[in-house]
């Protein structure tokens, strides 16, 4: 049998199945999604965002994980989710996601969101890895970028976006690319 697991007054769900342990960076990731799903039940406005965004769709989190993320429309008043990392953006229609049930930013805006949180090593891991796996688009990256005109960390964003490769296969090599292009270092072509 399994034991309720309380988040907050009110929230409680079941821990995962998985029936294993995983290892502590997985159940890190676990345990931030988890508590990002969890806490949507709390606000029908709150979107799972940021590092927690890119986690539910697969993605590399090159950034150290703190609390769940959500991001409500700006003007909103809350005061239920004090124990996760709340961001108040714009979120325009076509930048919200139903992923596995439960409302996230879509992938491009996810990624933007990394790269102006975290800076431009979480964004291209992250970019490079949806680039690859067919999660988004460049032209998609590009749009979402245009919305987020103005907002703090847009350069990062920039970056991001001009930075990106499909070809990159993992995170290291991402990470690699981007540090030898901030040295200086002469351009090289990824593996086919």
């Amino acid at each position: 049998t399994q034991r309720w697991r309380r988040h907050r007054r009110g929230v409680f769900d079941l821990p995962g199945d998985s029936g294993h342990e995983l290892p502590r960076h997985d159940a890190a990731r676990h345990a931030n999604l988890h508590s990002a799903r969890a806490s949507t039940r709390s606000c029908e406005r709150a979107v799972i965002s940021h590092a927690s965004a890119a986690i539910a769709y697969g993605l590399p989190t090159a950034c150290r994980l703190g609390r769940a993320c959500l991001t409500v429309p700006a003007g909103t008043a809350l005061r239920s989710l004090a124990e996760v990392h709340l961001h108040r953006a714009t979120l325009p229609a076509e930048q919200i996601a139903r992923h596995n049930g439960y409302p996230t930013t879509a992938p491009a805006r996810t990624i933007l969101d990394l790269a102006r949180e975290h800076g431009v090593d979480a964004g291209v891991a992250a970019a490079d890895a949806a680039l690859r796996t067919e999660v988004t688009t460049a032209g998609e990256l590009e749009a979402a970028l245009e919305i987020c005109a103005g907002w703090p960390g847009r350069a990062a964003a920039r970056t991001t976006v001009d930075m990106c490769d499909a070809g990159a296969e993992s995170p290291l090599e991402s990470l690699s690319r981007v540090r030898l292009l901030r040295a200086r270092m002469p351009a090289f072509v990824l593996q086919a």
